[in-house]
């Protein structure tokens, strides 16, 4: 939508929205490669259509896997000059300075940023707590394959070119968030995606939440990989014994 499609009204005049990449997703076993944030003024906003942008590279201690590499584009050779973790989150916190803040999939990016505050022995603001701008999709937007960002992104007819980096990503949040709270009433989306096989290894959306339950035993457990799949195997056979 264009910036004059949008009513305004609904949208907060001061936020900020901010994306993480990271060397995987327990952050009991991984850390933050990239932080990447947004601050978006209203009033600004509508009369400039810039926002204040914010994205540091956190050094690393150990090579990045070859799988998140691939994932994010993200290599040795971008971080080997990067903010060491506390100076990294220090410089967020400031840049956030006690605004709202947003993310899609909060929970995964507030758990990384409270894990890796303690390791790095860096107070954790007060104010700090985020609004989940999937959660506000699930509520506004029917009939689309799956909630993945870069799905809801071309839902809205939003650029998704550079996916997978942090401040790419916060653009895309940026604007699902702004477009979610546009809308008035939970819509249905008409599109339908072919399954491509960029997408064969997409989570369908009704086990979504056996997913996220997984991945919160998961990160209970720890590094017992095996029980927790034994445990997410089981989960499946129940969901499968009630519905069937």
């Amino acid at each position: 939508m264009s910036k004059q499609a949008i009513n305004w009204d609904r949208v907060p005049e001061e936020f900020v929205v901010f994306d993480l990449e990271t060397t995987g997703l327990l952050p009991s076993k991984s850390t933050i490669l990239e932080i990447g944030a947004i601050r978006f003024s209203k009033s600004d906003y509508l009369k400039t259509g810039q926002v204040d942008t914010f994205q540091v590279f956190v050094k690393q201690d150990e090579p990045i896997p070859a799988e998140i590499t691939k994932i994010t584009s993200i290599t040795d050779s971008m971080v080997a000059n990067g903010d060491p973790l506390d100076v990294a989150l220090k410089d967020f916190f400031k840049f956030v300075d006690g605004r709202n803040l947003i993310a899609y999939n909060a929970e995964f990016d507030e758990k990384f940023i409270r894990t890796c505050s303690r390791r790095a022995k860096v107070e954790l603001p007060s104010w700090f707590r985020t609004e989940c701008a999937l959660e506000l999709a699930r509520k506004k937007l029917r009939g689309v394959q799956n909630y993945k960002l870069v799905t809801i992104a071309k839902a809205f007819g939003i650029d998704t070119d550079g996916a997978h980096r942090s401040l790419n990503d916060c653009l895309m949040t940026m604007h699902v968030y702004i477009n979610c709270l546009h809308v008035e009433k939970t819509i249905t989306h008409g599109m339908r995606y072919s399954k491509t096989s960029s997408q064969k290894n997409e989570i369908p959306f009704e086990l979504e939440p056996i997913y996220k339950l997984y991945s919160f035993i998961a990160d209970w457990i720890g590094k017992n990989r095996i029980v927790s799949i034994i445990i997410l195997i089981a989960l499946i056979n129940i969901i499968s014994r009630i519905h069937g």
